[in-house]
């Protein structure tokens, strides 16, 4: 984060959350897209997870989201290829016999 953000990145999250009090939820959900479309972009380096948790006051309704879809762990397929062949090769032998 950039040394003018931290300086006000806690006056950032008291405006937005008095603006936030008065809006319905459509407007809110609007007004925070606004905001985020306006922040610079993550960084590859950057632990998008922990990104979003910096976020969580500032972005409450994104980073609830951002759960939903940051929480699954990626697939590689090699290890599924090897759990595949496992399976086939411990199965009972009268199994392989008509494969």
């Amino acid at each position: 984060m950039a040394a003018l953000e931290e300086l006000f990145a806690e006056e950032e999250r008291k405006l937005l959350t008095i603006q936030s009090k008065n809006l319905t939820s459509t407007q809110r959900v609007h007004q925070e897209i606004q905001h985020y479309r306006g922040l610079p972009p993550i960084p590859m380096a950057e632990d998008p997870v922990l990104w979003w948790w910096g976020k969580r006051d500032t972005l409450p309704l994104l980073a609830e989201l951002s759960h939903s879809y940051l929480c699954a762990q990626a697939s590689s397929t090699h290890s599924e290829s090897v759990f595949s062949h496992c399976w086939v090769q411990h199965q009972p032998r009268a199994i392989q016999d008509y494969a």
